[in-house]
């Protein structure tokens, strides 16, 4: 009994409707990620990355060398950065340009797994979905990223599918450069080698060409693996390394709860679920119940009745199979999520939403999958156009608030209210190790102020506070203050403490990410 997702035939061309649809859809990618490519401002790892990207070619080289961050993303940026120059625009516009390939070269995969109505969902989800907007325009690895693990899939398809040295060859090459695109490349990887391994028996006569190919992946991916662990093992405290982004990992990202994998689901396709109000979640749930109460209505009880059975067969059936498609698929979502969280409870917190994108093009392709072979109990025309509604509900929030911290309206500020004699501080939050990449953050958009090394720790005692700024002051009585925080806190605990030492507060001004604030000393201080 076949399920009725899988593809029964060999692949061919699809047909000029299923390609105008592609086309379609590809288009709507393309507008909705370049739209506003440049209206934010960089924020603070984005200009770690321009700053890397914009430089000298040799210091860039160096850099590499010495330190544990993969390689291509910066080569490829320095490369675009040179073409297309440093403005906002022009260097998210590589990561907007990987996220519409990455739409084509995702169908090109699910044609060859699924039906051509469910690889349409599916990449309509993935064009439309928030949080693969977000990292479409943002300039980091995630979308190049992403767009390489999609093409080490489809070589592996090509593998299976033909044995061809060649395809086996271009397997290998994509998945090495996916892994110095991003190191977390290699949970995804394993889950590849899992699936192979899990159908051992079927794939028989790749057994060979496999093998070698695995034994060049392993020996090519050992160096970046080990310059990721001495990285995480070090202690990151040299300017060189803050300056570069040197934090390791398990120093700042948080344990994740043991619902992270369910919430990285939802986040997949809102970038969070606050992103869409409760009301329309509400309704979207009531318009599908209506609807499908008058398709029932409509067909009848025992129709109803008799498919929702077939379903059922169709579904424990295609389980008991082992078909080798719907364990792919199974493998690409559960172990790019489940291995980073295994590791982050086992070891230490290394689990983030977007360093586990790999699972996310899965994720659509169960979705869109679920909501075709469900086509005759819930129709499918419904549910897409439900899970459209919260898709654009999701988009409306995004686009219609800034998402990004806010340096360049940050600097603008200060360069618009401040006295040239007046002195600025900065504050670097709640982890030291921020405390250079702040002052670039700053400067960045303020290149024509004498950049200051005075930083200030906010969160310390109210006379700690204020004996640093006295200090950060060099004789004067005001003096500026920038204090950077994390988007979802704007804890200001530690200004009444300050206010009281004697400090009075000229002006103040909150941006996304940033707070500035003039003060001014007591008379004598």
């Amino acid at each position: 009994m076949e399920l009725t997702i899988l593809r029964s035939r060999p692949i061919t061309l699809p047909h000029a409707t299923a390609l105008l649809a592609l086309l379609a859809v590809v288009l709507l990618a393309a507008v909705v990620r370049f739209a506003d490519l440049g209206t934010e401002s960089y924020w603070l790892d984005e200009i770690i990355m321009a700053r890397l990207t914009s430089g000298e070619l040799e210091p860039m080289l160096r850099h590499l060398a010495e330190g544990d961050r993969p390689p291509v993303f910066v080569l490829l940026g320095y490369t675009w950065s040179s073409v297309f120059g440093t403005s906002e625009a022009a260097t998210r516009s590589l990561s907007a340009t990987a996220g519409v390939l990455s739409v084509v070269v995702f169908y090109a995969i699910t044609q060859r797994l699924l039906k051509t109505p469910v690889a349409l969902i599916a990449c309509w989800i993935m064009a439309l979905s928030a949080f693969q907007i977000h990292y479409s325009q943002e300039y980091r690895y995630y979308m190049v990223f992403q767009l390489a693990l999609l093409l080490t899939v489809y070589c592996y398809l090509r593998v299976l599918d033909t044995g061809h040295w060649l395809d086996m060859l271009l397997y290998a090459v994509s998945s090495i450069i996916s892994l110095y695109v991003h190191t977390y490349a290699v949970f995804f990887l394993a889950g590849l080698a899992l699936h192979f391994l899990l159908h051992w028996r079927r794939f028989a006569p790749l057994r060979r060409r496999w093998v070698v190919a695995q034994v060049v992946i392993a020996v090519a991916i050992a160096p970046r693996l080990w310059s990721t662990v001495s990285g995480m093992m070090s202690d990151g405290s040299s300017e060189a390394e803050l300056l570069s982004g040197g934090t390791p990992v398990t120093d700042w990202v948080p344990a994740p709860p043991l619902y992270a994998p369910l919430r990285s689901l939802v986040n997949f396709l809102f970038i969070e679920r606050s992103m869409v109000s409760w009301w329309l979640i509400g309704a979207a749930a009531l318009a599908v119940l209506l609807g499908t109460l008058l398709y029932l209505r409509h067909t009848g009880l025992s129709y109803w009745r008799g498919e929702a059975t077939m379903f059922v067969r169709r579904a424990r059936a295609a389980v008991i199979r082992f078909d080798w498609r719907l364990t792919l698929l199974a493998v690409w979502l559960v172990v790019p999520i489940a291995l980073p969280f295994i590791v982050s409870k086992v070891f230490a917190p290394m689990y983030l939403d977007r360093y586990v994108i790999a699972a996310a093009p899965a994720w659509y392709l169960v979705i869109a999958a679920g909501l075709y072979a469900a086509r005759r109990l819930v129709p499918v025309a419904l549910t897409v156009s439900v899970l459209t509604v919260l898709l654009l509900g999701s988009l409306y929030t995004y686009y219609s608030a800034p998402q990004k911290e806010q340096w360049r309206e940050t600097a603008a500020y200060v360069s618009q209210h401040a006295r040239p004699s007046e002195p600025i501080a900065l504050a670097y939050g709640r982890l030291p190790r921020d405390a250079y990449n702040v002052r670039d953050s700053f400067y960045w958009y303020y290149p024509t102020a004498a950049v200051s090394n005075c930083f200030v720790d906010v969160w310390q005692p109210a006379t700690a506070v204020t004996r640093e700024l006295a200090d950060c002051s060099a004789g004067q009585r005001r003096l500026w203050l920038v204090v950077y925080q994390d988007r979802q806190n704007t804890d200001t605990s530690w200004l009444p403490g300050v206010l009281a030492a004697g400090l009075k507060l000229r002006d103040t001004r909150s941006f996304v990410g940033t707070s500035v604030y003039l003060l001014e000393l007591p008379a004598g201080q």
